[in-house]
């Protein structure tokens, strides 16, 4: 059984839920929920959907082979993240695997302390995470190139909105313009994801 946290567009989702029968998804719009799992043709699978916040989430009595929580850490309040990834691993069957992923640095956090927003300092999730005999941790350089503007202002709103911060059309446009033009064409922001794969003993 597998237990996806937060499914967004439901990719991951789908490349994950190929290899089991069983899939629990989590979100907290009805509209993510509602395009599983037949947006991404996985129909012929028990979906059991959950329409819930994380920090209320109860599975007493419930365990699963794999648990993804991905981009989703920035959302629940710094005090309880190391409670909530506790709680996770806590519900997994033996040899199960808990996948956590985050974004930090690179431009995008310059952006976000430029613009006076939050940027997530995850330092206790990663002592936390390292605490466990059996994990896997990577930490990837990631790009995002865009041809276009309006998508580039499109994904920085969303990292805005991520930390908490906004910025008018004209000024998000000038930085963007200013800070992440490239000099052939098109628009690029770097940021690292962290990723976890922590293996229940």
């Amino acid at each position: 059984m597998v237990l996806d946290i937060g499914i967004g567009n439901g990719d991951l989702t789908k490349m994950i839920a190929t290899n089991f029968v069983n899939l629990t998804i989590v979100d907290t719009t009805q509209e993510a929920l509602d395009n599983m799992p037949d947006r991404h043709g996985l129909w012929n699978r028990a979906v059991t959907k959950i329409l819930q916040p994380i920090e209320t989430l109860n599975f007493q009595g419930q365990t699963f082979d794999l648990i993804v929580l991905s981009h989703i850490l920035y959302y629940v309040d710094p005090g309880i993240r190391i409670e909530i990834v506790n709680k996770l691993y806590n519900i997994l069957n033996p040899k199960g695997s808990l996948l956590l992923i985050y974004n930090s640095d690179g431009t995008r956090s310059e952006m976000v302390n430029d613009f006076n927003g939050t940027n997530f300092n995850f330092d206790q999730i990663y002592l936390n995470m390292k605490k466990f005999d059996n994990v896997i941790y990577k930490r990837i350089d990631e790009t995002i190139e865009m041809n276009d503007l309006c998508n580039m202002l499109t994904i920085c709103g969303v990292c805005m909105h991520d930390a908490g911060t906004t910025a008018s059309f004209d000024d998000l446009k000038d930085y963007v313009e200013i800070n992440f033009l490239l000099e052939s064409s098109g628009y690029s922001m770097t940021m690292e994801q962290n990723i976890f794969f922590i293996t229940h003993d």
